[in-house]
């Protein structure tokens, strides 16, 4: 890793312990303290060399605070102006460095290739495109029909999908197995361990393999299919209560 990177987390880890102790002086003083504190972690993410980040979108996301935070500055004093410029530039060397980050194209852990493999037949079988992509996953829509999928820690997490005129209307693979009287719902894991490329692989394959076997009336987004899932979703949240009340 370049030697400026780490030069450059040692000046905001050197600025950090003051920054904090005046951080409830004023609303600036706290705003700064935040900025620096969040632009130490977003260089410890290019140190560590994390490829779960999404390095482009982080870099977008903190010049506009870095612009926020000019605009704050025009209208306080000289010597609050004065007493933040350091940090400010070294906030523009931040987003510099989050830019210059190369993309991983295969994503974190080989994700991306792998979901394009396994789940083509959305696009191929169903008129999907892919239509925002992460380091460590994909989202597809046919329009109707939205599928999220990513690399998790969580079985929800990790495949989600609903209708998009109802994007926050969100059912899992154990809805859809629920639905089809599948039982295997209930050997569904909750938590996921994907550490390896392989555990990635096998575990979407076999996401996509239910998803063939039991999905088209979801991803045809057949009449009432959704209102039917919704159903299915309030009865399996009353059998997990009843589990959790006897546990």
């Amino acid at each position: 890793m370049p030697t400026s990177i780490q030069i450059l987390a040692q000046r905001l880890e050197e600025l950090l312990p003051e920054l904090k102790r005046t951080r409830t002086s004023s609303a600036i003083a706290n705003d700064m303290y935040e900025a620096a504190h969040d632009w130490h972690g977003a260089v410890r993410l290019i140190l560590t060399n994390d490829t779960r980040a999404n390095f482009q979108a982080r870099a977008f996301s903190e010049r506009c605070l870095l612009d926020t935070l000019h605009g704050f500055l025009r209208n306080k004093s000289v010597e609050d102006q004065q007493r933040y410029a350091r940090l400010l530039e070294l906030g523009k060397e931040v987003i510099e460095s989050l830019e210059a980050v190369p993309r991983i194209q295969d994503g974190h852990l080989g994700v991306l290739r792998i979901l394009r493999q396994h789940f083509n037949f959305l696009i191929e079988d169903y008129g999907f495109t892919i239509v925002s992509e992460k380091p460590t996953g994909l989202c597809f829509s046919s329009g109707q029909v939205f599928l999220e999928l990513e690399c998790a820690s969580t079985s929800s997490q990790s495949c989600a999908f609903g209708p998009e005129d109802m994007p926050r209307k969100r059912f899992w693979i154990e809805d859809l197995l629920h639905f089809q009287g599948d039982k295997i719902y209930k050997s569904i894991p909750y938590t996921l361990s994907l550490q390896t490329e392989r555990d990635v692989d096998s575990w979407f394959q076999y996401l996509a393999g239910l998803l063939k076997q039991y999905g088209r009336e979801v991803l045809l987004n057949e009449p009432g299919v959704f209102d039917k899932l919704a159903n299915v979703q309030a009865v399996r949240d009353e059998e997990i209560a009843r589990e959790h009340e006897s546990a």
